[in-house]
């Protein structure tokens, strides 16, 4: 279920010049831009892997804080059959965005009576927004109509989502592929306190486009404010105060990224001794983790301090 954000490794630069001289190359720059976009897409690949197998455990049980906001519904809508446009009286939307109740790419919009909704594209203004499909039902004038958020960005480098939990009762929303989220959804709009979740890959950060972060989708859409607390696993990342442990996931890393290099290039002898020495070096390193996890608790019960694993500071993969 887990699902690749656009990864982060820290001091990814190094990393390519070292993986560009086992490839006979100066540096990382000097290769053609196809290469460049093999080795990144390659990078990206290997780190899942590593953070499926190598089970590091700074990579367990990261959590954030998350609310989900109640439904809006204030002023009335005119909305025209096949059009994507929404007019509003009384609607206040540049408000509500600005207190970020409402948030483009992230509500869906529903008009009272129909059963359709669509995802809103745009605030344009306070009284007009537009969807991303053309509005289905019959022209109508002073309706009533709901926005609701269905969706959540979360934190940078999240790599696979654990447990979602509300801290007020302790309820557990079950995170579900997002294939049996849309299909649980097909049933029409619907709102209330939410059954299930799935994270989704990718969506637009509204505050900078970038695109780098992940999201919860929920269904039913959320009616209330909601506090959860979101366990996840963390993409892997080269630390940056332990060298050897940084070390450790270079050589991983560098291994399962030769692996697909030379099987790219029909290299297939080259290809298969990578993969052994991945598989020679993953257990080993998988006892080691271990150690220092317990070796690490030890200290920290010992001398005071977290025990919750820390999220290094990262940089972000590009093509360039």
């Amino acid at each position: 279920m887990a699902q690749n954000s656009t990864n982060t490794i820290y001091g990814l630069s190094g990393f390519r010049d070292h993986l560009a001289l086992w490839l006979g190359q100066a540096a990382y720059s000097t290769l053609d831009t196809s290469d460049k976009t093999f080795l990144n897409d390659a990078i990206e690949m290997g780190i899942d892997q590593i953070g499926a197998e190598a089970d590091w455990a700074f990579t367990k049980n990261v959590t954030q804080g998350l609310t989900v906001l109640p439904t809006y519904t204030t002023g009335t809508v005119a909305v025209t059959n096949l059009s994507e446009t929404v007019t509003g009286t009384g609607t206040g939307w540049d408000t509500a965005m600005d207190s970020s109740t409402l948030a483009a790419l992230t509500d869906v919009f529903n008009v009272s009576g129909y059963a359709s909704y669509a995802r809103l594209a745009t605030y344009a203004s306070g009284t007009s927004i537009t969807l991303e499909s053309e509005f289905a039902g019959t022209t109508a004038t002073g309706a009533s109509y709901t926005v609701g958020r269905d969706r959540y960005l979360l934190n940078d480098g999240v790599w696979d989502v654990k447990q979602v939990e509300d801290t007020k009762n302790g309820a557990i929303i079950p995170v579900v592929p997002m294939a049996e989220l849309e299909a649980r959804a097909t049933g029409g709009f619907q709102t209330g306190n939410p059954q299930y979740c799935a994270l989704g890959h990718a969506t637009p950060d509204t505050s900078s486009g970038t695109g780098t972060r992940q999201y919860l989708q929920f269904w039913p859409i959320p009616s209330a404010t909601v506090s959860y607390r979101i366990r996840y696993t963390a993409v892997p990342t080269f630390p940056t105060n332990n060298f050897e442990l940084a070390i450790h996931m270079m050589e991983l890393l560098l291994h399962r990224v030769l692996v697909q290099w030379w099987a790219m290039k029909a290299e297939f002898e080259r290809s298969q001794f990578h993969e052994a020495r991945y598989q020679q070096l993953l257990p080993l390193f998988k006892k080691r983790d271990q150690q220092r996890a317990r070796t690490k608790i030890r200290m920290r019960k010992q001398f005071g301090g977290p025990i919750e694993p820390q999220v290094w500071l990262n940089e972000t993969i590009t093509d360039a």
